[in-house]
């Protein structure tokens, strides 16, 4: 009976102590965000087998509201209809063009939206999407609905993380093969924010993701060929209904490291195999413009944009549209 009591006290010193340790976290460190994303907005089978966004829903991710307009695609400031809008452009994407963290208007998207007052945005980009979910969207909209929408250009924001769909999760990094320890990983992300502290602090989760998604650009890689097939299929839609394609590489936070060799082996690969198939690509590592660090990234995370890094990815491009025209 005694050594329960010690047992039972030394349990809730330990718990007491992580209260502590996660109010000071929270009070001190408020740009961590918890991850998640409420399923309030999405709904299954929307594109064919790839998922979409539930009208007119609403729900956090990261930490941050997100809005969706009444058909279907991300809200941007009163209203996405433009009543006298010139051009549509549909922008593709994961949830890195989603913006989780990042309210809609500061998301690139957003700020693009606002800035360019002849243009609407329509931005089905959802978190999990990649490259077959991509070739879906435009099937869905372009080939199946005609095109009722109007769209003018496709642009097709490219995580490096793209490359690959339907790959078995557990293999990634940071992912336990333990459906136990994976439970209790999940629950800490999404409900402490000391646990993302501590991720950050003794380990280098950016550097451990951009090494693992690495390794698929390889021509002799069947993940690399089959999106190189899908962004063709892609191109060959838009080309038959008269709609531009441009491809934007988006970099990872450990390709900016300075003390970091030319880690551009990703977007040279599949640069390099997008023009040979004269599909249009920009590559935003090769901007002067996006300079700095992990401030450029949500805390933590070498993949998702901060408010800082979205403005910066708005700004560079709107000259690229500038040059392009």
């Amino acid at each position: 009976m005694k050594y329960i009591k010690i047992i039972l006290y030394n349990i809730a010193i330990v718990f007491l102590l992580f209260i502590g340790a996660e109010f000071l976290t929270r009070l001190f460190f408020t740009d961590i965000h918890l991850s998640g994303t409420e399923l309030t907005l999405l709904r299954d089978s929307v594109y064919f087998d790839s998922p979409g966004l539930v009208p007119n829903a609403y729900g956090l991710s990261n930490g941050a509201i997100k809005y969706v307009d009444s058909i279907g695609f991300w809200k941007y400031g009163k209203s996405n209809r433009k009543k006298k809008t010139k051009k549509k452009w549909l922008f593709l994407g994961d949830s890195v063009t989603m913006g989780i963290g990042v309210k809609n208007d500061s998301t690139f998207a957003g700020r693009i939206s606002s800035d360019l007052s002849d243009v609407e945005i329509l931005n089905p980009s959802l978190i999990g999407y990649s490259n077959k979910d991509y070739l879906n969207v435009v099937k869905k909209l372009i080939a199946v609905d005609r095109n009722k929408l109007g769209i003018s250009s496709v642009y097709l924001f490219w995580c490096l993380n793209d490359v690959y769909s339907d790959y078995d999760s557990l293999d990634l990094p940071g992912i336990s093969k333990s459906n136990f320890v994976g439970e209790i990983n999940s629950f800490f992300r999404k409900n402490s924010k000391l646990y993302h502290l501590l991720k950050e602090t003794f380990t280098d989760r950016p550097k451990a993701y951009y090494l693992y998604d690495e390794r698929f650009y390889n021509l002799s890689n069947n993940d690399f060929q089959k999106a190189i097939s899908n962004l063709i299929d892609i191109k060959k839609i838009l080309d038959e209904n008269n709609i531009s394609f441009t491809v934007i590489l988006l970099p990872y936070e450990y390709q900016l490291r300075q003390n970091n060799p030319a880690q551009t082996k990703p977007q040279s690969i599949i640069s390099s195999e997008l023009r040979e198939e004269n599909i249009q690509v920009f590559d935003v590592l090769n901007s002067d413009e996006f300079q700095g660090g992990k401030e450029l990234y949500l805390f933590g995370d070498g993949i998702h944009f901060s408010n800082m890094g979205h403005r910066k990815i708005a700004k560079i491009f709107k000259k690229f549209l500038m040059n392009k025209n």
